[in-house]
């Protein structure tokens, strides 16, 4: 050891015992088990996807199920955001074929699913199996406000007379939701020294 790197250990030793640092106790509350966040994340790739499907009614999409299968294991086995827009992809081409496309009654659930289903893969990529997460790391805010936005919409196009209306209501929502959360993220200018 030189002379230089023991007085810098001594200053580090003094300075220790005479302000220790305060003991800080944290809790990150109830914990979700990783396994249990992939699933769903699997799950919501899956249901988006499955919705689609139902959506197109009677026309024959030729090895859909194949396909469905395959992003499914591939989201289970390494999810990574790559699976989940597949499955916004794949889901968004059997919405355009779907019979009333885009003003399909499904169209909200299929947004919501895949949606979620793309958040969730891009956060299990960094969970084990073994592992445990809070739930704030999931979701945040802005997750939940579209996800009850889209689940309005959803609900008013399912109401009797519903569909031109919930197109207006969508479409005003998503343009107020775009500028609140452009509004609550815009560069800040920095002040003149």
């Amino acid at each position: 050891m030189t002379i230089y790197e023991g007085l810098a250990y001594s200053i580090r030793q003094s300075r220790y015992k005479e302000n220790p640092l305060p003991d800080i106790e944290t809790s990150a509350g109830a914990l979700i088990p990783g396994a249990l966040v992939r699933l769903v994340g699997v799950a919501a790739v899956g249901a988006c996807i499955g919705l689609a499907t139902l959506a197109t009614g009677k026309i024959p999409v030729i090895g859909i199920d194949f396909f469905v299968a395959i992003i499914c294991i591939w989201a289970l086995i390494h999810p990574c955001y790559e699976a989940g827009a597949t499955a916004i992809g794949a889901a968004a081409f059997c919405l355009l074929i779907s019979p009333g496309a885009p003003f399909n009654p499904l169209a909200p659930w299929i947004i919501l699913t895949g949606y979620l289903g793309l958040r969730l893969m891009m956060t299990c990529h960094l969970i084990a199996w073994k592992s445990k997460v809070a739930p704030v790391v999931l979701l945040n805010w802005r997750d939940a406000v579209i996800a009850v936005v889209t689940i309005a919409i959803g609900l008013v196009i399912m109401l009797p007379g519903g569909g031109v209306w919930a197109v207006v209501l969508g479409l005003v929502t998503v343009l107020v939701l775009a500028g609140v959360i452009t509004w609550h993220f815009r560069v800040r200018p920095q002040a003149q020294a």
